[in-house]
């Protein structure tokens, strides 16, 4: 098992239903979240709509940043980031698109960005309690 964190979104369930996959996470991100800053320059007229938008936080999931930092930030390919998640190329392929989605998102709407960082595991502790 790569050196770092696992992660899986859904939690540890118990009973029916497809099991959780756990990715592997090498980096964590310093930051919990952004917050949009707020210019003058360009504000434009806020409507009741866009009021109730900007309170809600758009939530990264960790293993879309994972694969947005493999892919675009260490220029991997997506079957090389997906060697190193655990996971194969299409799940990368989405991950990709709904992470990028999101960001995109925030920044138009001017929506707050939080990582949630619930359900991460040690690989180092989770190993040498198994051995």
């Amino acid at each position: 098992m790569p050196r770092g964190y696992r992660w899986c979104k859904g939690g540890r369930k118990r009973g029916r239903g497809r099991p959780c996959f756990y990715r592997n996470i090498s980096k964590i991100p310093k930051a919990e979240g952004f917050i949009p800053i707020e210019s003058k320059r360009f504000s434009s007229p806020s409507s009741s709509e866009e009021s109730i938008l900007v309170n809600e936080p758009i939530y990264v999931y960790l293993d879309e940043l994972e694969a947005m930092r493999l892919v675009d930030g260490e220029n991997l390919t997506q079957d090389e980031a997906g060697a190193l998640m655990g996971i194969s190329r299409g799940s990368i392929w989405r991950l990709l698109q709904s992470g990028r989605r999101k960001l995109i998102i925030a920044i138009f709407e001017k929506r707050e960005i939080r990582i949630p960082f619930d359900e991460l595991e040690d690989n180092n502790k989770s190993e040498s309690i198994i051995t």
